[in-house]
């Protein structure tokens, strides 16, 4: 009886042991299933905020268009409102997902929403406030309004346990989509061949390669993932040079013979931690959630009589930084708030940088505005 007994026991505690297994392995399968879903959620926010990025530059290139036919008196009008109609259209569906997502626009009539972007930019140091602007920005309040009028603001709101303890955390993601084109920057077409060469070989010899100087992206593959915009010569802007006589007399057109220009359009996320014990919201990092940028060539040259002109575009978008949560567990884990820069874009030509093109990046939005 007593053997039966133990042996009840046993399967008793046996049946206790894999009842507790099986609940800590649900506890962390749920844990996994819970995370793996917000990092999907997360990602096609980040999708639809780079289309959004794409829309905007592509709304600021139609502009530039505008500009260019009025000077020339040339311009299509109702083909160009066709087009911003459009683009505004696709807009203003994507916002309507965002909000589905749990990213709301920043209400300026929301304290809360005052509160955290005002927590955010309160380490603006107004004594180097620019003296030639318009605006008073003595008050933050009128800082934040100013703000807030000239860019949109998206937030997001989450909790993230880190070592065992729930943070709550917010993300601003600043837009650039008022017509103000504060995160936007624009570069002139820019001559490439300083020099005057004789023959179409001399002008061959060229090569261009870009590069990154004070940038957190890393190697330049990573930004421009064609090769032609890594490292490339002017016949493979226009393949037809190739079939001329190198030794072919060649002259300038109008302008420059190889014009570079650049556009971006960024966008930046900044993140935030709420400190209790403090009542305030603490900034631990920022990023370039998305570059959408445009990169235009023209070639233009007289070969032997004959004149040669090539157009060529390139868009894209990338962005630097870490993944949403990243920034959060670091704070928690080190105390130190990170800064993931894009640094600027430079044109090597025969070993001389001639072009260099800078995307906007604040580690405060106030900057934005002074």
């Amino acid at each position: 009886m007593k053997r039966f007994v133990r042996f009840i026991s046993f399967i008793t505690v046996l049946v206790m042991f894999v009842t507790s297994l099986s609940a800590v392995d649900s506890a962390v399968t749920s844990e996994i299933l819970s995370f793996q879903a917000e990092n999907e959620k997360q990602e096609r926010i980040d999708e639809i905020f780079s289309q959004m990025n794409s829309l905007l530059l592509e709304k600021y290139m139609l502009k530039q268009q505008v500009a260019n036919s009025q000077a020339e008196n040339i311009i299509d009008r109702a083909s160009i409102d066709s087009k911003m109609a459009s683009i505004n259209n696709e807009y203003q569906l994507y916002e309507l997902e965002l909000s589905s997502l749990g990213v709301r626009k920043i209400d300026k009539n929301n304290p809360d929403d005052i509160s955290i972007v005002t927590e955010m930019i309160k380490s603006q140091n107004f004594n180097e406030i620019s003296t030639n602007s318009d605006v008073d920005y003595t008050d933050l309040e009128d800082i934040v309004d100013f703000l807030l009028d000239g860019l949109s603001v998206y937030r997001f709101d989450g909790t993230r346990t880190v070592n065992g303890q729930t943070y709550t955390y917010a993300y601003l993601r600043v837009v650039d989509d008022k017509g103000y084109d504060l995160y936007t920057n624009s570069t002139g077409k820019l001559e490439l061949v300083n020099d005057s060469p004789n023959t179409l070989g001399e002008l061959l010899q060229y090569n261009f390669e870009y590069f990154l100087t004070n940038s957190t992206i890393g190697v330049i593959s990573d930004l421009f993932p064609q090769g032609w915009l890594i490292e490339w010569g002017l016949g493979n802007v226009a393949t037809v040079l190739n079939s001329f006589n190198p030794n072919a007399n060649i002259s300038m057109g109008s302008g420059g013979i190889y014009m570079v220009g650049a556009t971006t359009v960024t966008q930046m996320t900044y993140y935030l931690i709420y400190q209790p014990q403090y009542s305030q919201w603490v900034t631990v990092g920022s990023r370039a959630s998305d570059v959408a940028f445009a990169i235009s060539e023209d070639l233009h040259i007289n070969v032997a009589g004959e004149l040669i002109t090539k157009e060529r575009g390139f868009n894209n978008n990338f962005e630097t930084g870490k993944t949403w949560y990243w920034y959060i567990d670091n704070f928690v884990n080190t105390n130190n708030k990170v800064h993931h820069d894009i640094g600027t874009i430079n044109i090597r030509t025969n070993n001389d940088t001639t072009f260099s093109h800078t995307p906007i990046y604040y580690r405060k939005p106030g900057d934005a505005i002074w």
